[in-house]
């Protein structure tokens, strides 16, 4: 069993109107009566409101609800079968609002709080954990790295694909040759250190690789 929080105007109370004149003027938002009910049967439940507890509490009477108020500084709650109604924000599973925006990462939500944002250039977003730009910033990293080490003379290889040096980063063609690895190889008749490409391999390797890169 976990906690539920429930907005009272709107997810509700049908609001249609918007605060009005402050008094509780509509009828409940359509399957609203339902899906509490539906929530009360397998968990606790707890209305928030900015409203004052004494005037949402005989509305939610009115409909057959079994109510108490957050008259005793709860910390939790954990009731089911009882709505609590409470203008305090206590801790829940998750919080059933209208007006909520749902946090991942800042950008995200100056995305949906600040919509003319969006006409920006992307370049404004550095995150690397942003749903829009992430993967953008994180290629952009990993070129700037890159570009900032020069190539070590011999390619180190292994196993990567010829676009990346597991020394310098940089791809195989920038190089004068590959490295040997210094041990002895039964199968390679190369004597151990480094080995030059021949000519026009590493344009070979260029054509084969460079749209990788």
């Amino acid at each position: 069993m976990g906690t539920f929080a429930v907005d009272f105007d709107g997810p509700i109370h049908a609001y249609r109107e918007g605060w009005k004149d402050g008094t509780i003027y509509d009828e409940p938002t359509p399957g609203a009566l339902e899906g509490l009910r539906a929530l009360m049967a397998e968990h606790a439940v707890f209305i928030h409101t900015s409203r004052e507890v004494e005037q949402v509490m005989p509305w939610l009477e009115s409909y057959g609800f079994d109510v108490t108020a957050d008259d005793r500084g709860l910390t939790f709650w954990n009731e089911r079968g009882q709505l609590l109604v409470t203008n305090r924000k206590l801790p829940a599973v998750a919080y059933l609002d209208d007006r909520a925006v749902r946090f991942t990462t800042w950008s995200a939500a100056l995305d949906e709080l600040l919509p003319g944002r969006r006409a920006e250039p992307a370049d404004h977003c550095t995150e690397m954990t942003c749903p829009h730009h992430g993967e953008r910033n994180r290629a952009a990293l990993a070129t700037r790295r890159a570009a900032e080490q020069p190539p070590c003379e011999w390619f180190v290889w292994i196993g990567q694909p010829y676009t990346s040096c597991d020394r310098c980063g940089q791809p195989a063609w920038e190089h004068r040759g590959e490295e040997v690895p210094d041990r002895s190889n039964p199968f390679d008749d190369e004597p151990p250190g480094h080995r030059e490409w021949k000519p026009g391999q590493a344009d070979r390797i260029r054509a084969a690789w460079g749209g990788n890169r």
